[in-house]
C-alpha cells in the first residue's frame, strides 16, 4: 500500500493565534490564550474544542485527520 503525504500551511497571526490551512475550504484556527482549536469548513466553524492537556502526538493525529478530510473535499 502506497503511503500518502499530507501537507498544510501554518501561519502565525499574533502571539496567541495560529492558523493551519489545508485547502481553500478547510482551515484550523488555534487560540493559545484560550487554548481552543476551531475547525472551519467553507468559512463556517464546524467543530471547536479546548486543547488543554492535548499531547503533540494527539494534535498531530488530529491534523492528519483534517488533512485527509481536506483531500476528499478537494475531489468534490
Amino acid at each position: 500500500m502506497k503511503e500518502r503525504n499530507y501537507s498544510w500551511e501554518t501561519t502565525f497571526g499574533t502571539d496567541d493565534e495560529m492558523m493551519h490551512t489545508f485547502s481553500d475550504r478547510v482551515k484550523v484556527l488555534v487560540n493559545f490564550k484560550f487554548e481552543t482549536v476551531t475547525t472551519v469548513k467553507d468559512g463556517e466553524p464546524v467543530d471547536k474544542f479546548t486543547c488543554t492537556g492535548m499531547t503533540i502526538h494527539e494534535y498531530e493525529t488530529f491534523l492528519f485527520g483534517i488533512a485527509k478530510t481536506a483531500e476528499i473535499l478537494k475531489g468534490m
